[in-house]
């Protein structure tokens, strides 16, 4: 390995990366590049970090769905025993019109509240 660096940096290709400099653009070069000095740091650092393709898309798909519809046969007891044998969390509180039901892992037991 020793020997191969040097015969990497004898080649012109070698030495032009030998010379190469990492830019180190100024924020506001950067602001010019990806949007402007009216958006938001938050929205520079996405821009800046995230390709153009997949912000598109990510923007596109809309909002994330807060509600899921479950539409296998899996009644609520098979679906309580498989949330205790995941190592995570420790709690689930699963709220509703009757109020929360709050099961725990470990000796404690299910209980609700409401």
């Amino acid at each position: 390995m020793s020997r191969l660096i040097p015969k990497v940096f004898a080649s012109e290709q070698g030495r032009r990366l030998a010379s190469w400099e990492r830019p180190q653009p100024s924020l506001d070069e950067v602001r010019r590049q990806y949007g402007g000095p009216r958006i938001s740091d938050e929205e520079l650092l996405l821009r800046y970090l995230v390709p153009e393709a997949d912000l598109k898309a990510v923007r596109e798909a809309g909002p994330l769905k807060r509600r899921y519809d479950f539409l296998d046969e899996t009644g609520m007891n098979g679906l309580l025993d498989h949330l205790l044998t995941l190592k995570r969390p420790r709690q689930l509180v699963v709220s509703g019109a009757a109020g929360d039901f709050v099961l725990k892992r470990g000796d404690e037991a299910a209980s609700s509240r409401g």
